[in-house]
């Protein structure tokens, strides 16, 4: 992905995501390299370091996330996911 669409799909200005993407670069975390088709355009991707972070985050989030709904009922749950559907949809509309 592009750091113009990246910007765009976190609602950043371009200049704000390109000091963000600067310092995940110096951190390891993302790759940029420019694009085959237009050697103008910079191509974002997670480094192996990037995508090891993600994973082991994504791994402790579950994990809290399923302590936290330990012992909910399907009755609790199903009216979360209903209200958490209602409150995606208000962001996607924005």
């Amino acid at each position: 992905m592009t750091g113009i669409r990246l910007a765009e799909a976190a609602h950043l200005s371009a200049s704000a995501a390109s000091e963000m993407l600067d310092g995940l670069e110096r951190s390891g975390l993302v790759c940029r390299e420019t694009a085959e088709a237009d050697r103008r355009v910079r191509v974002v991707s997670l480094s192996p370091e990037g995508t090891r972070v993600v994973e082991e985050r994504l791994r402790a989030f579950r994990a809290e996330v399923a302590e936290a709904l330990e012992g909910c009922t399907d009755g609790e749950l199903a009216a979360a996911a209903k209200v958490i559907d209602r409150l995606a949809g208000m962001f996607a509309r924005r």
